[in-house]
């Protein structure tokens, strides 16, 4: 009888079920402190409340995409369907709790499309629960703390893209229309998403199903055209167009060296990281094949990558723009991770990658918070409550909204008009401050006070714990 086969030493992640198990779960405990620190975080920053308010205008009858000589001014230029997103926060009881819920909401518009991709493709179900529960594990964990910390219209935008995707590629022979349908309803969430429909388009037309690609094209034109009507109806058109196109096509452009310099780390991981795995997986003649799921997954993800730096540089050179207009990372990122995950890996990988990305997360991890930092906002809530249609909080809509039942202008959105090059009406500008205007408060951290320009009058500073309160000076 001949001796029994030696097991290779680079035996198949799905022949080691007993490692790919504690580590799935190690890296899932992590994922979800990973997910906790966002959440507390989330309202500690004044920014989160003002991309609320809008739906809140939405849901009380006030004008989202307010006229030129209009208001309350708010910083949203972007499409409606990110406002749908947070309607669930509107029936929140107070500032702070709706915040929380607008916090959980952004975790789940992050996390759902990864669920949705890790325990779909079928090369992972095919290795078990352990397997795409480490793939969901590792992207959540791959996602930048700033998008568990910040809510952007962009987060919208990327969840509907990265299921169009997954629905395109999941099958040799991919229905168009619902991934029509949901790239249609992601540009409607960020104007600049466009160009997944355009990648979408001509990853179906390379890979030569023109067919597919035709159909796609005329599907998501037809979506496209009936949310610009819908939207028409209920917004104007003229108003929608002031507020999607002009606004951000007469924004100036920043310091775009200064930009590249202060973001130099973050650009170098979220570009170089995954160039490195693909060469790795091209040089070593592991890159999937287009007949897997994963392998088309990927390649879609490779072309909607490219296609959105070409838009996000441009939008990251605006004022105010940012990291989170470049979108590459959420589609390469998720889409690697089933790759390799959907390899036969030699075993020692795993454990290493693992271990690298929670030494990554260490810093995150040495302070995670014991509960969410609501008090500063909760103490703004009370300063509000004592001083009822007597304050202006100009970064905290929703503070007085509670107190007072109106939607005031936030300085973000003055300052956006003012860069943008429209005039200030002052007649329209008084009609959505406090009638009884006593006093503005801004964070005590503040040190940019554009509004007060506006009203000079209001020159003495009172600190308040974590606000500042300007009153006007004493007769």
């Amino acid at each position: 009888m001949p001796p029994p086969a030696r097991q290779s030493r680079s035996s198949p992640l799905s022949s080691a079920p007993a490692l790919v198990r504690p580590l799935a779960w190690i890296a899932a405990v992590a994922a979800l402190a990973y997910l906790w620190l966002g959440w507390c975080a989330f309202p500690a920053s004044n920014w989160n409340e003002l991309r609320l308010a809008p739906t809140f205008a939405l849901v009380h009858g006030v004008a989202v995409y307010p006229p030129a000589d209009g208001g309350p001014l708010s910083t949203w230029i972007y499409g409606p369907v990110g406002l749908l997103v947070n309607l669930p926060a509107t029936l929140a009881s107070s500032a702070t709790a709706a915040v929380q819920l607008a916090g959980l909401i952004n975790l789940l518009t992050l996390i759902l499309p990864l669920s949705v991709v890790c325990f779909g493709t079928a090369e992972l179900r095919a290795r078990g629960f352990s397997t795409c529960l480490l793939a969901l594990a590792v992207a959540v964990l791959l996602l930048p703390a700033t998008s568990l910390q910040f809510q952007v219209a962009d987060h919208t935008a990327i969840a509907l893209g990265l299921l169009s995707c997954w629905l395109l590629a999941r099958s040799d022979a991919p229905g168009v229309i619902l991934p029509a349908v949901l790239a249609a309803f992601a540009v409607w969430a960020k104007q600049t998403a466009l160009y997944l429909v355009v990648a979408q388009a001509l990853w179906l037309f390379v890979r030569g199903d023109r067919h597919a690609a035709w159909h796609y094209a005329v599907w998501t034109s037809l979506v496209g055209l009936l949310l610009l009507a819908a939207s028409s109806a209920l917004f104007g058109f003229s108003a929608l167009w002031l507020n999607l196109v002009e606004i951000p096509s007469r924004l100036p452009w920043g310091d775009f060296a200064d930009k590249l310099s202060r973001r130099a780390p973050s650009l170098l991981v979220q570009f170089g990281v995954p160039l490195v795995v693909l060469l790795i997986l091209a040089r070593t003649s592991r890159w999937p094949a287009r007949t897997t799921a994963h392998g088309r997954f990927l390649q879609l993800s490779l072309y909607v990558a490219l296609a959105s730096v070409l838009v996000g540089l441009p939008s990251f050179g605006k004022i105010g723009g940012d990291l989170n207009a470049l979108h590459a990372w959420f589609y390469l990122a998720p889409a690697l991770v089933v790759a390799v995950l959907a390899l036969a890996l030699p075993r020692w990988l795993a454990p290493a990658v693992l271990a690298a990305l929670l030494l990554a997360r260490l810093p995150d991890f040495r302070t995670l918070p014991a509960a969410p930092q609501t008090a500063a906002l909760a103490q703004a809530e009370q300063i509000s409550a004592q001083n009822p249609g007597a304050l202006w909080f100009p970064y905290n809509p929703l503070v007085t909204f509670y107190t007072d039942h109106r939607l005031y202008h936030v300085e973000d959105g003055i300052a956006t008009r003012h860069l943008a090059g429209l005039g200030l009406h002052a007649a329209s500008f008084r009609q959505h401050l406090p009638a009884q205007l006593a006093g503005i408060a801004y964070p005590a951290a503040q040190t940019d006070f554009f509004a007060l320009q506006l009203l000079p009058d209001f020159d003495r500073r009172t600190p308040s714990g974590a606000w500042t309160v300007f009153l006007r000076a004493a007769k």
